[in-house]
Protein backbone atom coordinates (compact mmCIF):
# COMPACT_ATOMS: atom_id res chain seq x y z
CA UNK A 1 0.00 0.00 0.00
CA UNK A 2 2.60 2.62 0.93
CA UNK A 3 4.61 1.90 -2.83
CA UNK A 4 0.83 3.03 -4.37
CA UNK A 5 1.12 5.89 -2.45
CA UNK A 6 4.34 6.92 -3.32
CA UNK A 7 3.50 6.48 -6.93
CA UNK A 8 0.68 8.13 -6.68
CA UNK A 9 2.82 10.98 -5.09
CA UNK A 10 5.26 10.74 -7.56
CA UNK A 11 2.97 10.92 -10.72
CA UNK A 12 0.93 13.98 -9.04
CA UNK A 13 4.57 15.72 -9.02
CA UNK A 14 5.27 14.74 -12.14
CA UNK A 15 2.09 16.16 -13.37
CA UNK A 16 2.72 19.37 -11.40
CA UNK A 17 6.27 20.27 -13.00
CA UNK A 18 4.63 19.50 -16.37
CA UNK A 19 2.26 21.83 -15.67
CA UNK A 20 3.93 24.79 -13.99
CA UNK A 21 4.14 27.05 -17.55
CA UNK A 22 1.11 26.25 -17.62
CA UNK A 23 -0.44 27.22 -14.20
CA UNK A 24 -1.05 30.82 -14.18
CA UNK A 25 -1.41 31.50 -10.53
CA UNK A 26 -1.39 34.82 -10.85
CA UNK A 27 -4.74 35.37 -12.06
CA UNK A 28 -6.62 33.58 -9.55
CA UNK A 29 -8.49 35.45 -6.51
CA UNK A 30 -6.28 35.67 -3.43
CA UNK A 31 -8.40 33.15 -0.77
CA UNK A 32 -8.11 30.57 -4.13
CA UNK A 33 -4.06 31.16 -4.72
CA UNK A 34 -3.54 30.67 -0.99
CA UNK A 35 -5.52 27.42 -1.16
CA UNK A 36 -3.98 25.96 -4.10
CA UNK A 37 -0.54 26.87 -2.93
CA UNK A 38 -1.11 25.28 0.32
CA UNK A 39 -2.25 22.12 -0.91
CA UNK A 40 1.20 21.86 -3.28
CA UNK A 41 3.00 22.82 -0.06
CA UNK A 42 1.24 20.11 2.00
CA UNK A 43 2.05 17.79 -1.52
CA UNK A 44 5.80 18.87 -1.40
CA UNK A 45 6.55 18.07 2.34
CA UNK A 46 5.11 14.69 1.55
CA UNK A 47 7.78 14.01 -1.08
CA UNK A 48 10.48 15.78 0.82
CA UNK A 49 10.09 13.60 3.95
CA UNK A 50 9.83 10.15 1.61
CA UNK A 51 12.66 7.37 1.48
CA UNK A 52 12.57 7.99 -2.18
CA UNK A 53 15.55 10.33 -3.49
CA UNK A 54 14.19 11.03 -6.95
CA UNK A 55 11.33 12.06 -5.09
CA UNK A 56 12.90 14.31 -3.07
CA UNK A 57 15.31 15.78 -5.79
CA UNK A 58 11.96 16.12 -8.06
CA UNK A 59 9.90 18.46 -4.79
CA UNK A 60 13.17 20.60 -4.41
CA UNK A 61 13.16 21.44 -8.03
CA UNK A 62 9.43 22.21 -8.30
CA UNK A 63 9.40 23.89 -5.17
CA UNK A 64 12.18 26.66 -6.06
CA UNK A 65 10.23 26.76 -9.93
CA UNK A 66 6.91 28.24 -7.99
CA UNK A 67 8.86 30.00 -5.20
CA UNK A 68 10.21 31.52 -8.70
CA UNK A 69 6.42 31.95 -10.14
CA UNK A 70 4.85 33.50 -6.89
CA UNK A 71 7.78 35.10 -4.46
CA UNK A 72 5.41 36.76 -1.93
CA UNK A 73 4.18 33.09 -0.53
CA UNK A 74 6.79 32.08 2.20
CA UNK A 75 6.20 27.91 1.42
CA UNK A 76 7.58 27.86 5.60
CA UNK A 77 6.61 24.25 6.12
CA UNK A 78 9.03 22.71 3.89
CA UNK A 79 12.18 24.12 5.44
CA UNK A 80 12.91 21.74 7.76
CA UNK A 81 12.42 18.92 5.74
CA UNK A 82 14.88 20.80 3.67
CA UNK A 83 17.17 21.28 6.28
CA UNK A 84 17.09 17.83 7.04
CA UNK A 85 18.14 16.55 3.50
CA UNK A 86 21.10 19.28 3.56
CA UNK A 87 22.35 17.90 6.39
CA UNK A 88 22.01 14.21 6.18
CA UNK A 89 25.26 12.57 4.92
CA UNK A 90 22.98 9.55 3.94
CA UNK A 91 21.26 11.27 0.70
CA UNK A 92 22.73 11.16 -2.01
CA UNK A 93 24.70 14.31 -3.24
CA UNK A 94 22.08 15.40 -5.92
CA UNK A 95 19.34 15.57 -3.56
CA UNK A 96 21.63 17.25 -1.41
CA UNK A 97 22.56 19.83 -3.65
CA UNK A 98 18.92 20.62 -4.94
CA UNK A 99 17.42 20.32 -1.59
CA UNK A 100 20.23 23.66 -0.83
CA UNK A 101 19.07 25.58 -3.75
CA UNK A 102 15.48 25.18 -2.72
CA UNK A 103 16.59 26.15 1.01
CA UNK A 104 18.43 29.12 -0.63
CA UNK A 105 15.60 30.31 -3.04
CA UNK A 106 13.29 31.10 0.41
CA UNK A 107 15.40 33.07 1.91
CA UNK A 108 14.76 32.12 5.37
CA UNK A 109 17.33 32.73 8.22
CA UNK A 110 17.15 28.97 9.14
CA UNK A 111 17.75 27.46 6.06
CA UNK A 112 20.34 30.14 5.33
CA UNK A 113 22.50 29.04 8.67
CA UNK A 114 22.25 25.21 8.04
CA UNK A 115 23.63 26.51 4.21
CA UNK A 116 26.25 27.48 5.92
CA UNK A 117 27.02 24.75 8.46
CA UNK A 118 26.17 21.70 5.83
CA UNK A 119 29.19 24.01 3.84
CA UNK A 120 31.43 23.97 6.75
CA UNK A 121 31.02 20.45 7.95
CA UNK A 122 30.12 17.83 5.37
CA UNK A 123 32.19 15.57 3.56
CA UNK A 124 31.31 15.73 0.36
CA UNK A 125 33.24 17.99 -1.57
CA UNK A 126 30.79 18.91 -4.35
CA UNK A 127 28.12 20.21 -1.94
CA UNK A 128 31.02 21.69 0.60
CA UNK A 129 31.41 23.99 -2.68
CA UNK A 130 28.00 24.77 -4.18
CA UNK A 131 27.06 25.78 -0.31
CA UNK A 132 29.82 28.35 0.32
CA UNK A 133 28.72 29.74 -2.93
CA UNK A 134 25.07 29.83 -1.80
CA UNK A 135 26.12 31.01 1.66
CA UNK A 136 28.65 34.16 0.02
CA UNK A 137 25.99 34.43 -2.67
CA UNK A 138 23.13 35.34 0.46
CA UNK A 139 26.10 38.13 2.57
CA UNK A 140 26.46 39.40 -0.53
CA UNK A 141 22.53 39.91 -1.04
CA UNK A 142 22.68 41.00 2.55
CA UNK A 143 25.50 43.49 2.53
CA UNK A 144 24.56 47.15 1.33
Amino acid sequence: MKKFYMIILLLSLVGLTGNLNALDLRNLSAKHLENQLTKIEANLISALKSNNSGMQTSAAIVLKQIKQIVPEYEFSQTIIPLMGIVKSEQCCSTTRVTAALALHALKSERGDFAIKRTARFTEDERLKQICSYLAWDREKENTP
